[in-house]
């Protein structure tokens, strides 16, 4: 798993964008009308807008609506490497959430290989490659569990943001700008684009349009740390009506396995 988070973002090791290009005028544009390209200072980035909001509201109360779900991530990750290149790691993970305190996050790829379950009381980390797991304490909901692990033991999620009891209060925190980039198809859904801006990150949501506000497609521009690295999730496979079984998010000790201790981040870190 990773490190570090930016409010609900800067999570899942866990992230600008060349966003004043969006709010500046074409001079190729302006060249076609016969204008002089301007020469003034690029504008600043627009206030919070009404409908952005809305939409980014529309999604929250359609995902805590849902008692139960599933979902499948993709996530192309940079990371700097000792060279000072970037480096893209890729990986899948496999979602389930039962509310208010059970999930289970099934990930593989480059670096990463793991299961995590959270049955309300205990979270369990299970290494499945190297037989490895960690155990702790959790407390009684998704949410705390959650900020816990990101809080005390740098434990990183992309996608902690659509896994809250209420997405849309921590999504909205910290944020100074939001725009609507319009309508675009990704994956032959039509989905609304959407960039916002914070301190430490910039970030694009695009939201499936129509009845079904699903989150399609998240990236991420961490802005402070070194190299600006950048993260891309793909959604797919939503089921809002999952009947997930109790027994998905228990721990078995595999026979073999070997328990290790999660040490907690250094303060400050």
């Amino acid at each position: 798993m990773e490190l570090k988070r930016s409010r609900w973002l800067v999570a899942m090791l866990l992230p600008g964008l060349a966003a004043p290009l969006l709010w500046v005028g074409s001079s190729a544009a302006q060249s076609q009308a016969g204008q002089t390209p301007s020469t003034t200072a690029p504008q600043e980035a627009p206030a919070l807008e009404p409908a952005v909001m809305e939409t980014l509201k529309r999604m929250s109360d359609l995902l805590k609506g849902a008692k139960s779900f599933t979902f499948t991530y993709r996530t192309a990750r940079e990371q700097v490497a000792q060279t000072g290149q970037i480096v893209d790691f890729l990986h899948v993970a496999r979602v389930a959430l039962t509310r208010p305190n059970k999930l289970r996050i099934d990930i593989t790829g480059t670096v990463w290989n793991t299961i995590l379950r959270y049955d309300g009381k205990v979270v369990t980390l299970f290494d499945p490659t190297q037989r490895f797991y960690s155990q702790i304490e959790a407390p009684p909901t998704v949410d705390d569990t959650l900020m816990l692990l990101m809080d005390k033991f740098q434990t990183s999620f992309p996608v902690a943001g659509v896994l809250l009891a209420d997405p849309y209060e921590k999504m909205r925190d910290g944020l100074k700008t939001a725009v609507d980039l319009g309508l675009v198809n990704v994956d032959g859904i039509r989905v609304r684009h959407l960039l916002f801006g914070e301190d430490d990150a910039d970030w694009q949501l695009w939201v499936e349009d129509g009845k079904r506000p699903l989150p399609r497609r998240l990236a991420i521009v961490y802005k402070k740390a070194p190299g600006a690295p950048r993260v891309v999730v793909t959604f797919s496979d939503w089921n809002l009506s999952a009947g997930v079984p109790s027994g998905r998010f228990v721990f078995v000790k595999p026979p073999q396995a070997i328990q290790v201790e999660l040490k907690m981040a250094p303060p400050g870190s």
